[in-house]
């Protein structure tokens, strides 16, 4: 039995709908153990300020491209699990509720405001698009980095991605047609099941590919002590050439010199008449 006709055998209890969803019913606060639940999981209440502080701290330490990736897989953990959970909570009317619902709850939880726009979908693929806006990701986006020239709501296309991959039961990748961190009016998204033929899918899928902040902050290690490498080394020949300059070195030895730096031959043609010539070691 596939997921469409599982959702619409059921029996027993009224059928939900996605626009039935309250945040009092969905939410249980205990205030004398300081536990908030979403059906059995915990929950903890975040200020938007803190994620985007969160955000900023990993685009410095990481760099933006990989921010952008570790964002995704933290949005698509949150909305593969809500997912799962929302499907167990509830009967539901149909499979487009189900789908539907995603969005719902991301506004009910004040992440952003869905207003969903095409939802076509049957056994094999899924085309769903909408618009969203008041997105905390972009306005944390500009406040910390101004616009940018990219979409910027990782999380949310992360969240969206693996919301709609645990409830349609196929792998499902989200983006932006356009984004408020762009400077556009609102963000538009784009869900479609996975296609491999589609470039834009095979690029998105790499952000995906299971990191570990460990990995992530090694990598970035590495990459600043290459850097640093470089730049010592850079100020060792500089320091070098000076001092052959000061001493009033002749060019053959300034240019054995460079010859054993770079580890190419160098020949100089017709200098005062002359020929010098340097066979590096490394090409022997």
């Amino acid at each position: 039995m596939n997921r469409i006709e599982n959702c619409e055998k059921v029996r027993g209890r009224e059928k939900m709908k996605a626009h039935k969803l309250q945040f009092e019913s969905l939410i249980d606060t205990n205030p004398r153990t300081g536990v908030i639940k979403f059906s059995d999981r915990r929950m903890a209440l975040v200020s938007v300020e803190a994620l985007g502080i969160l955000r900023r701290d990993l685009v410095n330490t990481l760099s933006m491209e990989r921010a952008k990736g570790f964002l995704m897989r933290y949005g698509w953990a949150c909305g593969y699990n809500d997912g799962q959970t929302l499907e167990k909570m509830y009967e539901w009317d149909s499979l487009k509720e189900l789908l539907l619902a995603g969005p719902q709850l991301h506004t009910i939880e004040g992440i952003v405001t869905v207003e969903p726009d095409i939802l076509e979908l049957n056994e094999d693929a899924l085309h769903f698009t909408g618009i969203w806006r008041n997105s905390f990701e972009a306005v944390e986006h500009i406040n910390h980095f101004g616009y940018s020239n990219d979409p910027v709501c990782w999380i949310l296309i992360g969240y969206a991605s693996g919301y709609l991959t645990s409830v349609f039961g196929q792998e499902v990748l989200v983006y932006e047609e356009s984004c408020q961190g762009k400077g556009e009016a609102h963000c538009y998204f784009v869900a479609k099941t996975y296609d491999p033929l589609d470039e834009r899918h095979k690029q998105d899928l790499r952000y995906y590919k299971t990191e570990t902040l460990i990995s992530e902050l090694d990598r970035a290690y590495k990459e600043v002590r290459e850097l640093n490498d470089n730049i010592i080394e850079s100020e060792r020949v500089q320091n070098e050439l000076t001092d052959m300059l000061l001493e009033d070195k002749n060019v053959s030895e300034t240019v054995r010199l460079i010859s054993d730096i770079v580890q190419k031959s160098i020949v100089i043609d017709s200098f005062q008449k002359r020929w010098i010539a340097v066979l590096s070691p490394f090409q022997i």
